[in-house]
């Protein structure tokens, strides 16, 4: 990833002649904010198309224009998670509140998104249709994971709010079958 993000020359064992490069395999030192977006964005296009779409990209006026490594990293990179919406990294330009609530939804949701995928994993080989559980999990936390680069309030907790709903079908749907598979187990055992 190091060459993907600032170039060199990966044949060389030496860090010297590495990061001097070749013509052809330019080391770059500095990478400006559209370079770092794109970079990242090479991989990741839905966070990417969500970050184009948000605040953080759209005020051009800001005097920290934040990019994905202001709260992933450059090196070292963080994964996503709802940690990264952190009081010291978002209060140094906003108001303490709105992190605070964006970060509330995403964790409460992944909370429930969680509880749901034990319950798929318990089910799996048990009970028909867990496959595609499985699938919308994956599609409904990757939409959740992917809106938070727009950092979109009302978007975020709408999404929240539907991903918990998801969940809530899960159990309702996994819950009473696992019960009834375990009782019958029980009644076999005993019997």
């Amino acid at each position: 990833t190091f060459i993907t993000c600032h170039g060199g020359n990966s044949t060389v064992d030496s860090a010297r002649l590495a990061h001097t490069g070749t013509p052809e395999k330019k080391f770059t030192t500095n990478t400006t904010h559209e370079e770092a977006i794109t970079v990242c964005g090479g991989c990741h296009k839905q966070p990417l198309e969500n970050f184009l779409k948000g605040a953080h990209n759209l005020s051009k006026k800001l005097p920290r224009q934040p990019n994905c490594v202001t709260c992933h990293g450059a090196h070292g990179i963080k994964l996503a998670s709802p940690e990264l919406i952190a009081e010291p990294l978002c209060s140094s330009c906003h108001d303490v509140s709105q992190p605070r609530r964006i970060y509330r939804a995403i964790f409460e949701a992944e909370k429930e998104l969680s509880a749901a995928e034990v319950l798929i994993h318990s089910a799996k080989g048990k009970i028909d249709g867990v496959d595609q559980l499985q699938a919308e999990l994956h599609q409904t936390r990757s939409k959740l994971h992917g809106l938070s680069h727009a950092l979109n309030l009302f978007e975020i907790t709408r999404n929240a709010s539907e991903a918990m709903d998801f969940a809530e079908t899960v159990k309702a749907k996994l819950a009473p079958k696992l019960t009834g598979i375990k009782w019958g187990l029980i009644i076999k055992v005993v019997g």
